[in-house]
């Protein structure tokens, strides 16, 4: 990825709307065979507009490490039923819509409101899913194939076994004051390796897990109480702060509301843009 530390410049280009090589069809009957044909050519007339956005690998790769937080900021429909990530400076990222009664979520490159996108969206192959259990306490996020396999006519050729784990994430709650405080624990896979679907982790001791950070109970505000230091943060049972637990006063993620729709989502390595999104969307059913 093409980053510039530490400078507000277009660090984050490859994110967006840049040329990407044209694809070869995915493989399967002849229908998607014919679907996936004729949209390679509409890929073909966007690449040379620039607008082309193909390849998942420049959303999984771990931003830089820095001291600092990189800013983002999530907006959400007025059914709550979409949200759309962007960069701090108002760029577009990510797209997610929500479908099975919020029990699963869908993740796409393109944003299907975008007049140049809408024959690129393919609103039937998301990039990512984020699915819960029917208690909604486990979610968890799968990259649904590898730049690789999307290209190629054979599936899983290069040996990734189709989806790819990106984290895993348990909720749970606490009393703190007069208070309930939602809280989380995200389970990342050992860095730079993607577990396959459904197989145990075998290197379970180098998993990387953040908690949530515990608010404090202000008898002020009468409210449990978190330090979002450069965001002025709205209160909200959404707005959380992640961490290690061996080292809880590094903020490594944080999720605060900014308006009606609108939320500040701030965070920094180990975490990627793709899991420090859907960590996000965790939280959509926390009220």
């Amino acid at each position: 990825m093409g980053f510039l530390d530490e400078s507000r410049a277009s660090w984050l280009w490859p994110l967006r709307r840049t040329p990407s090589r044209e694809k070869k069809a995915w493989g399967g009957d002849a229908e998607a065979a014919k679907k996936d044909s004729e949209r390679a050519f509409d890929i073909a007339d966007s690449m040379e507009k620039g607008f082309a956005r193909e390849l998942v690998a420049d959303f999984v790769q771990a931003l830089p490490d820095a001291d600092r937080l990189w800013k983002f900021r999530v907006e959400r429909s007025d059914d709550r039923q979409q949200y759309r990530l962007f960069c701090d400076d108002g760029d577009f990222l990510l797209y997610a819509r929500l479908r099975n009664a919020a029990r699963l979520v869908e993740i796409f490159l393109y944003d299907p409101n975008e007049k140049e996108n809408k024959t690129l969206c393919d609103s039937d192959r998301p990039a990512f899913t984020l699915s819960c259990t029917h208690s909604a306490d486990e979610w968890l996020l799968a990259q649904e194939r590898c730049d690789n396999c999307r290209c190629s006519a054979k599936p899983h050729l290069c040996g990734c076994y189709g989806k790819q784990e990106l984290f895993r994430v348990r909720h749970s709650k606490t009393n703190i004051g007069d208070g309930i405080n939602h809280c989380m624990d995200v389970e990342l896979p050992p860095e730079g390796s993607l577990m396959a679907w459904g197989q145990d982790a075998t290197q379970k001791q180098t998993q990387r897990i953040l908690t949530t950070r515990a608010p404090a109970w202000n008898d002020e505000v009468s409210s449990l109480v978190l330090d979002f230091k450069g965001r002025q943060i709205l209160a909200s049972a959404k707005n959380f702060q992640l961490s290690e637990e061996s080292n809880p006063d590094n903020v490594l993620c944080q999720y605060g509301k900014l308006g009606a729709n609108s939320f500040g989502l701030d965070f920094k390595y180990p975490l990627n843009v793709v899991q420090a999104f859907g960590i996000s969307l965790t939280t959509l059913l926390w009220s």
